[in-house]
């Protein structure tokens, strides 16, 4: 009878054992999103590319027609353009940017989407301004 009792014991302690066990909770573990992040630098990248062509482009058409007081787009002359670019440049894809928002950090994947999404439309809107420049020459 001591070894049933023994026997039934031990069998008690794994069931309370395992009861504590599940009702723990689980440990949830995420996949990084690093082709995202790959992705999402290299749309950078891309971006900051196009924009100084772009900023080249303007600056020798207004050398090249000496036209810096012209109106480029509606109430804007080249001249301020190209001062928009700029700043927008260094205001949202500079190297210093890049650094401080891409390089070190890891963003969730809806997070990541986001940020996709702007460059994107960024990229589009570089596009046609890049488009809209060799146009004029």
């Amino acid at each position: 009878m001591t070894i049933e009792i023994v026997i039934g014991l031990i069998g008690l302690c794994i069931a309370i054992a395992t009861f504590v066990q599940s009702q723990k909770p689980q440990e949830v573990k995420f996949i990084e999103p690093n082709e995202e992040m790959e992705e999402l630098k290299i749309s950078f990248k891309m971006n900051q590319k196009i924009s100084l062509e772009i900023q080249d482009l303007l600056k020798k058409h207004i050398e090249g027609n000496k036209c810096p007081d012209e109106l480029f787009f509606q109430k804007m002359t080249f001249t301020k353009y190209l001062q928009f670019l700029k700043d927008n440049y260094n205001e949202c894809l500079s190297d210093e940017v890049y650094e401080r928002t891409l390089s070190r950090s890891i963003y969730t994947r809806p997070v990541i989407a986001s940020m996709s999404n702007s460059l994107q439309n960024q990229f589009q809107n570089l596009m046609l301004v890049k488009n809209y420049i060799k146009a004029l020459v």
